[in-house]
């Protein structure tokens, strides 16, 4: 039972397609036809994006806040404790911004949630959300754990790839927010009428070439938002300004911190390469951060650092989960190799649009 996000799709050959997998195999097999993805691209090309909003970055979190509390009967935060969705619950506890409820998410291939691969949330969201409790007492806490049955009933159906785009090893919740029965099977959670399903996106990746800079939306941004009632917190059609505004406030980061080199390609968010000076300035600037030592961090593999813990977890004592897992994804790679060359580093993205900001002003000094 999904709802469809009718303004997030892929097309391949003038067909729409909901499901990644869905669109690249139908390339495929119509001799590598070229794919296609639309993320609100109608109203995005629609926007300002040469002006930067008048409004502070803190005013405009409050407005975004504001505004889904205004739009949805119900209001539920998906939090991890990283910087992208601390920052958005921040917003709502800045300032007094009613949430219906916030979920936390533990996963464990081995039933186990005391591992090393728990500690993101043993060690920062739980004692967190524990630590503000009395400051939002109408405010449900829903603590989910997902089990080594949970991760069984997912993959052990062989469609399983079908039903999502996200194609780690749900270490988020990725698979879960693909519809409203991935959440009620696997979470057990309500789903309300008019709800919000609020996730945090990315921090701003802001380009420079040949003296501009600009944004490239790609589909590996925004693995769960088919669905309609995911609502993205930063970059959203709803308010466009908030998106500009925190990509103004990196843009001035780049300006003042890095100016010496004139073209900035996407090669330099690589968390593989990126430097330690280039992560902590892009980590800091938009985003509230918290117990930032025991982040895994992200990676450009098909298993970033967290989710490996978790299939070694289930290598050495879940081996027939991973084999389901695995090979699932085995089997479709040579389907949809053109996006899927290297095995170990996971799909290609696909571009949805690419935004101008403006000139690179060290350039004319």
């Amino acid at each position: 039972m999904t709802d469809y996000n009718p303004d997030v799709y892929w097309t391949v050959n003038n067909v729409t397609y909901y499901r990644k997998i869905d669109a690249l195999i139908a390339s495929n097999c119509n001799g590598q036809s070229h794919v296609t993805f639309n993320y609100y691209n109608d109203k995005f090309s629609q926007c300002d994006w040469l002006h930067e909003p008048t409004e502070t970055f803190a005013q405009l979190l409050k407005q975004r806040a504001q505004q889904l509390r205004d739009n949805n009967k119900y209001v539920r935060i998906w939090y991890s404790g990283g910087a992208d969705s601390h920052t958005m619950l921040q917003a709502f506890l800045d300032n007094d911004i009613y949430m219906d409820e916030i979920v936390l998410i533990r996963t464990s291939p081995i039933d186990d949630f005391d591992t090393k691969a728990s500690r993101e949330a043993n060690l920062r969201s739980i004692p967190y959300i524990n630590s503000i409790k009395h400051m939002i007492p109408r405010t449900k806490i829903s603590l989910v754990d997902i089990t080594a049955k949970h991760y069984m009933n997912m993959y052990k159906n062989t469609d399983w790839l079908s039903e999502t785009n996200s194609f780690t090893f749900s270490d988020d919740p990725g698979i879960l927010l693909g519809s409203r029965d991935g959440i009620e099977r696997y979470t057990q959670l309500t789903i309300h009428e008019d709800s919000a399903e609020v996730t945090g996106g990315d921090k701003p990746k802001v380009l420079r070439k040949d003296g501009i800079y600009y944004i490239a939306l790609t589909d590996s941004q925004f693995n769960y938002l088919y669905w309609a009632d995911v609502k993205e917190f930063f970059t959203t059609p709803e308010m466009p300004e908030l998106h500009a505004k925190q990509c103004y406030e990196w843009i001035n980061v780049l300006e003042r911190r890095f100016p010496n080199n004139q073209d900035l390609t996407n090669d330099i968010y690589n968390p593989l390469t990126m430097t330690a000076e280039f992560k902590k300035e892009w980590y800091h600037c938009c985003r509230q951060i918290i117990n930032y030592d025991v982040d895994f961090g992200k990676g450009w593999k098909l298993h970033s650092p967290k989710v490996q813990y978790k299939v070694d977890e289930a290598k050495a004592n879940n081996p027939e989960l991973l084999k389901y897992f695995i090979g699932s994804l085995q089997e479709v790679q040579p389907l949809v190799s053109h996006y899927w060359e290297d095995f170990d580093n996971g799909m290609t993205g696909v571009l949805a649009g690419i935004y101008t900001f403006g000139p690179y002003n060290k350039l004319d000094k």
